[in-house]
């Protein structure tokens, strides 16, 4: 004999027509939580020489409801969380198709004061880097986290000082590679 339990859902204006009788082994939850999406999901594998060859980006899914705390933006800083590449940065440029970050990434947004142009620079510096070292974990595979890219020191400039920067390096840049 199956056994019920009275459990109450509330349907459009409230009215009785929202009781129903649910078996024990059932639970009522929002129906977004079952829907899965198809999304691409950038690793830090598809990351290479500050480019993300979006064609080879693999699908994954995920659910309706979790997508929005993983989708990517442009102005976005991913960050390698762990392994050989730790500290790696990349600097979502462009996002031709919703996509996700891989979780052992992480996904950094900055306010209005912060060029995202002038960060990935010092994410490239020696400050930086020097930083990261004396706040990474040592174990078999070196990590940080949010708390560690979070205490960072930074100098920060006036924004238009930092664009003025930004424009400087990368004229620099490309005189470099053309070298």
């Amino acid at each position: 004999m199956m056994r019920y339990r009275l459990r109450y859902q509330i349907l459009g204006n409230g009215n009785d027509e929202g009781i129903f009788l649910i078996p024990f082994n059932m639970v009522i939850m929002p129906l977004r939580r079952q829907l899965v999406v198809l999304s691409k999901m950038v690793r830090i594998s598809d990351i290479q020489d500050n480019k993300v060859t979006w064609n080879t980006v693999p699908y994954c899914d995920i659910t309706e409801e979790d997508i929005e705390t993983y989708l990517l933006e442009p102005n976005d800083i991913l960050f390698a969380r762990t392994g050989g590449t730790v500290g790696k940065s990349y600097l979502v440029t462009e996002v031709p198709e919703e996509t996700i970050y891989a979780g052992y990434l992480i996904r950094t947004r900055y306010n209005s004061n912060l060029c995202p142009q002038y960060l990935k620079y010092f994410m490239e510096s020696l400050l930086y880097w020097e930083q990261l070292k004396a706040g990474t974990t040592a174990t078999a595979q070196p990590n940080c986290n949010g708390q560690t890219l979070g205490r960072m020191l930074i100098p920060i400039p006036p924004r238009a000082e930092q664009k003025r920067i930004v424009e400087t390096l990368r004229c620099v840049s490309k005189k470099i590679v053309s070298l």
